[in-house]
This record gives structure tokens, C-alpha cells and sequence, in this order.
């Protein structure tokens, strides 16, 4: 249950982010900078200094370029640039709103927290 309650916290960030964005003006590229930039910071930051440890080197080369290929081009770029479309478009509001609620669907589908009953 801890982790449907994380979920559904984490509604109200995203939707503050989704103002935000709208707030911003960006473009998408710039969209794509601002959400990852951040990230790619904290997370190069943790694994250089030995707090976050990776397998990535261990892994096959095969599933490196998955891995790869799904994170970096389909969430950082694809996502990233559709979400900022997405604000232009129906309006910021809106994405907040089904944004906030992706959480709660995930917490109330029958596969996250029935199982842990």
C-alpha cells in the first residue's frame, strides 16, 4: 500500500510541473532540457560518487540498446516533446488533470495493489 500512496503524492507534483511548463513558454526542445537536465545531473552525480550503484556495464549489449533506446528516445525525447505539445494544445489545465490522474488509475488497477492483499 506504501507504494499506491507514493503514487497517488506524486499526482500533485507532476500537475504543479504541468502549470509550470505552460508558465514557461518553452518549446519542446527546451521542454525536453528542463525536465531531463535535472536528472541526468542528480543521477550522474549519485553514480560517479558511488551512492547509486549501476549494472549497466554488466549488462548484454542487446539489452543496452533497449534500454537506450526506450529511456532515451521514446520517454526523454518522444514523451518529453508530446507532454509539451500536449500543454499548447488542449491547454495545461487539462494535461493536469489527466496527468494527476494517471496515479490514481495505476493504484486502482487490479494488478498494483490487489496483489499485495
Amino acid at each position: 500500500m506504501a507504494g499506491c500512496g507514493l503514487l497517488l503524492v506524486a499526482g500533485g507534483p507532476w500537475a504543479l510541473c504541468t502549470m509550470g511548463l505552460r508558465e514557461t513558454r518553452l518549446d519542446p526542445i527546451g521542454t525536453i532540457g528542463l525536465l531531463c537536465a535535472p536528472s541526468f545531473a542528480l543521477l550522474t552525480l549519485l553514480v560517479t560518487t558511488g551512492v547509486l550503484p549501476i549494472n549497466l556495464l554488466h549488462a548484454a549489449p542487446g539489452d543496452l540498446a533497449l534500454f537506450v533506446i526506450l529511456q532515451g528516445l521514446g520517454v526523454g525525447l518522444c514523451a518529453g516533446s508530446l507532454y509539451a505539445l500536449a500543454i499548447r494544445r488542449p491547454g495545461a489545465e487539462r494535461c493536469a488533470v489527466t496527468g494527476s490522474l494517471s496515479p490514481v488509475a495505476a493504484a486502482l488497477s487490479p494488478f498494483s495493489c490487489s496483489s499485495a492483499r
